[in-house]
């Protein structure tokens, strides 16, 4: 388990693998007995895509929620949250 304060990224595979068992999911529960999620299927292929601009997205959130904690805030942003409560450089 990550600790509170660790904000986790997953990689593409792991965002992948999620989507292809939701659509395998779904598609079982629409009466498909054995749907075809595996490599090289059309599904597969459209989550790989999905999954590779989720992983951007993850990285780019990561980097954000670093900018907006006190302990890893740098230059402007830490000015801003030292602008909140009032507080100079020292």
């Amino acid at each position: 388990m990550a600790a509170l304060n660790t904000f986790v990224t997953r990689d593409s595979s792991t965002i992948r693998d999620g989507i292809l068992r939701v659509i395998r999911s779904g598609l079982i529960a629409r009466g498909v007995t054995n749907p075809n999620v595996t490599p090289g299927s059309d599904w597969y292929i459209e989550a790989q895509a999905i999954a590779n601009q989720l992983v951007v997205v993850e990285a780019n959130a990561n980097i954000k929620a670093d900018e907006m904690m006190p302990d890893t805030a740098t230059e402007e942003n830490l000015a801003r949250i030292c602008a909140i409560f009032g507080l100079e450089k020292q």
